[in-house]
């Protein structure tokens, strides 16, 4: 990630995560279809349309410019709009506090989002492994981890 941040310029950085929002449009508009809100399931495709032709692949907003904001949505929203319930508070290992519901969304976001391929089970490995190591204490000078546990 440091190489990344290192190499591209934070206007490429920009351009790729505009790029990377553009394609979970479709997916905001059925989950706006799903909650009952046909209007952001339409602003939701015309501002994929728009960036997608206009904006070069999506690497430009222009539909944000020319007034169409970001919809948004999730399917934890969806399942609310369905009448599912929250259920009990989890703290589950390693994923931390959620609810049957939200855990649901996750898996089904993890399943379909262009952005988590890289990690074909949806665990960001690197986010788990900085979480493990800032719960670590830190060792004093002139000690090592282990024995500063």
């Amino acid at each position: 990630m440091k190489l990344y941040i290192a190499l591209v310029p934070e206007m490429g950085r920009d351009a790729s995560r505009r790029a990377l929002d553009n394609m979970k449009e479709p997916a905001i508009a059925i989950k706006n279809v799903l909650q009952g809100r046909p209007k952001g399931a339409v602003i939701a495709m015309g501002r994929m349309v728009v960036n997608r032709t206009v904006g070069v692949g999506g690497l430009l907003d222009v539909a944000k410019k020319s007034g169409r904001e970001p919809q948004t949505g999730d399917f934890a929203q969806t399942l609310y709009a369905w009448g599912f319930r929250q259920g009990p508070y989890l703290v589950l290992p390693l994923l931390g506090p959620s609810n049957p519901r939200r855990r649901a969304a996750a898996w089904r976001r993890a399943a379909a989002e262009p952005e988590l391929l890289r990690h074909p089970r949806g665990i960001n490995r690197n986010r788990i492994a900085g979480k493990l190591r800032r719960r670590r204490p830190a060792a004093s000078p002139g000690t090592s981890v282990a024995t500063a546990a």
